[in-house]
């Protein structure tokens, strides 16, 4: 499947997990299926389906974008890169929880940072506890970390446009994770 490697050679034997201190690195690139057999690419992702879209535009879901990026991301799905000598571990809602605790993760910079945002909390799943669409203000961060505001990702409205300029995802565990999307205040300070 989808972001697993083979854990077992021929013989039966299983490979430890990945350290990942560069074991990962030697590998190849496995097709796992025939990209027509996708038929959604999200849920072949992710593991389930993801919220709907409201806007026209969104780079989260680039199979929604119309019929070459579905054929463009089924493709891409249809790979998943096998290392040598260890397995991948499979994203884990709780246990990446349970890692980021009470602590916040920050994704700052341009929509490739928002990509990576969004690929983290869907792979979470149920870990995620509320997300939110934030005015770019401290008072409303802090709202957020206080409970007071957001919801489930079920119910999360930002999907269908960018998210905003700030969204925030509470976790289970305690952990928040924070996209920060600064295009133009990024260009202003690699101007200086």
């Amino acid at each position: 499947s989808y972001l697993s490697s083979e854990h077992a050679r021929a013989g039966g034997a299983a490979l430890p997990l990945c350290a990942m201190d560069g074991d990962h690195l030697q590998g190849r690139w496995l097709r796992n299926c025939d990209p027509a057999a996708i038929r959604r690419p999200e849920r072949y992702a992710y593991g389930s389906p993801l919220p709907r879209t409201n806007g026209s535009w969104d780079y989260r879901l680039c199979s929604r974008m119309g019929y070459a990026q579905r054929a463009r991301t089924r493709e891409a799905l249809a790979w998943s890169w096998v290392p040598d000598q260890c397995a991948l571990r499979q994203v884990d809602g709780a246990e990446f929880g349970a890692w980021l605790a009470g602590r916040r993760l920050l994704f700052w910079g341009d929509s490739l940072s928002g990509q990576a945002f969004y690929s983290l909390l869907f792979s979470l799943g149920a870990e995620v506890e509320r997300v939110a669409d934030l005015p770019p203000e401290p008072a409303a961060l802090d709202a957020f970390l206080d409970g007071r505001t957001g919801g489930p990702l079920c119910s999360y409205g930002g999907v269908g446009d960018e998210g905003g300029a700030l969204t925030a995802a509470a976790l289970r565990s305690g952990g928040t994770l924070v996209k920060v999307l600064g295009h133009a205040p990024m260009v202003d300070e690699l101007r200086r």
